[in-house]
């Protein structure tokens, strides 16, 4: 701020640099603030990137690995993180770990099995 270094000070006090932690802090509360204050994205060469978009629906590799239990409780926790659908997500993590795709349609096993039934029925039986 234009104030002469203290008498006695540290090399540290004197730092014409700022250190990595406080450059880090001034950055991410910059970045939060320029959400709100525009003028604040791009003030002597400083650019604030905004952070990539998030899927909320889109299964983390973090719930492909695991106990079952440790799985759904990443699901659950992503869902709170990224404010997805909780339920949606585990359809789409239950089609991935099971292949659903490849489950086979029992609705024609179903009807085959019902027309066996019918057919069953049908023919007399003799005493």
């Amino acid at each position: 701020l234009g104030d002469s270094p203290p008498l006695g000070g540290t090399a540290m006090a004197c730092a014409k640099e700022a250190q990595p932690y406080h450059k880090q802090t001034i950055h991410a509360v910059r970045r939060h603030l320029s959400q709100f204050w525009s003028r604040l994205v791009d003030i002597d060469g400083f650019a604030v990137t905004s952070a990539p978009e998030v899927d909320p629906l889109k299964v983390p590799k973090a719930a492909l690995e695991g106990s079952l239990f440790e799985m759904q409780l990443v699901l659950k926790q992503y869902a709170e993180k990224f404010g997805g659908d909780y339920e949606e997500l585990k359809q789409r993590w239950l089609a991935l770990c099971f292949h659903l795709e490849d489950v086979p349609v029992l609705k024609a096993f179903c009807q085959r099995r019902h027309r066996e039934h019918a057919l069953q029925r049908s023919i007399p039986r003799s005493k």
